[in-house]
């Protein structure tokens, strides 16, 4: 009896400690999948946003509303913008764009610097006042009718930008990323008046390099080998609890047993007894 009841603490324990080792391995499966899905909602996010604010327009990319960043490829690796006069009187659009040497910030960040253009009124008598579309200042511009258009193409670069019918104007060189991407946000742009980059289109990361596409292979194998070891020890509970019912069975039967050999022994001496 005394084995009997070693042999159920024995299996007691055993059954404490698996409990203990699959509530791990169950806590680490859920843990790596809540970092699994914060890495593909930050995707999904990043997808949604990227872009909304500009298109592609032909060979260049057309902002239509105000927006986040946007990371541009420049196929000519030259940054040139485009604002016309339609639909645009009295706006005023703002660029920042990331250069090398950011030395005209005026509301852009300190690694920076800044585009201005507007459409507006000239001002004085209401029958001489023409239209007026300047760049950087309203004192550097061209003037026209209200039937007319006029456009300004502005090659930004370093010491001073320039635009044809245009005064050269102050301005930096843009930091190009791997020779040819350029960061920018554009402020200021509303239906009907656009603003535009031209020869750009929307960069697009290369794909992964062969070291990402390892890690995600190990990771995937990782996380194999985790349910594996999951199911293994689902099994070894199983098998060790089946096991348990068995034994108590066949320690209740032996009780039995020795009881009814106990009863049948006392009956006998007491009919000898009798006997005598």
């Amino acid at each position: 009896m005394n084995s009997f009841k070693l042999l159920v603490v024995f299996i007691l324990l055993l059954l404490g400690s698996f409990a203990q080792r699959f509530q791990r391995h169950l806590f680490d499966g859920t843990q790596n999948g809540y970092i699994n899905g914060d890495t593909e909602m930050d995707t999904s996010d990043s997808l949604s946003s990227d872009g909304d604010n500009y298109e592609q327009y032909g060979k260049d990319v057309k902002f239509i509303r105000d927006g986040e960043e946007a990371e541009l490829e420049l196929e000519n690796k030259e940054l040139m913008f485009k604002f016309c006069s339609d639909g645009c009187m009295d706006q005023k659009v703002i660029v920042c764009y990331d250069a090398e040497d950011p030395f005209l910030k005026e509301g852009c960040s300190s690694n920076q610097c800044v585009f201005q253009a507007g459409v507006e009124k000239e001002g004085g008598a209401s029958s001489l006042r023409k239209n007026l579309l300047w760049l950087m200042t309203t004192g550097n511009g061209i003037r026209f009718n209200d039937n007319n258009e006029k456009c300004a193409t502005v090659v930004i670069k370093s010491p001073e930008a320039t635009a044809e019918g245009f005064q050269p104007f102050p301005s930096c060189n843009p930091k190009k990323y791997d020779g040819k991407v350029i960061k920018l946000r554009v402020s200021g742009v509303k239906p009907g008046c656009p603003f535009y980059v031209l020869n750009a289109k929307k960069w697009v990361p290369p794909p992964p390099t062969t070291s990402a596409t390892q890690n995600s292979t190990e990771l995937s194998q990782t996380t194999k080998p985790s349910e594996a070891n999951t199911t293994l020890w689902i099994g070894i509970g199983v098998g060790i609890f089946i096991l348990l019912i068995v034994v108590i069975g066949f320690g209740r039967g032996v009780d039995s047993g020795v009881d009814s050999g106990v009863g049948v022994g006392i009956g006998v001496m007491h009919r000898k007894d009798q006997r005598k």
